[in-house]
């Protein structure tokens, strides 16, 4: 889930006044990522028995090399990362 703050009356939720909060729901699937801008609210609901999920904050600098190439989303420097850890 999702909410973030509707800034006009041409909100795709019909009733939402200006100012109100906006809920979204999704479904994600194996394999698919979210990414949640700076300052989202968001909340988690787990459907499975297991789920594994990443967060962090901050600057980026500090990170690895993978986790930078996945962040830029350069899927050849990630493939190129794993291939080396065979």
């Amino acid at each position: 889930l999702a909410a973030q703050k509707n800034s006009s009356s041409s909100s795709s939720s019909p009733s939402a006044e200006p100012g109100a909060a906006v809920v979204r729901l999704c479904v994600q699937h194996p394999g698919e990522v979210i990414y949640f801008g700076d300052g989202l609210l968001h909340a988690t609901c787990n459907l499975e028995s297991f789920v594994l999920g990443l967060g962090a904050q901050g600057h980026a600098g500090a990170w690895p090399p993978l986790h930078r190439a996945a962040r830029r989303n350069d899927i050849a420097v990630v493939r190129k990362f794993l291939e080396m850890d065979g």
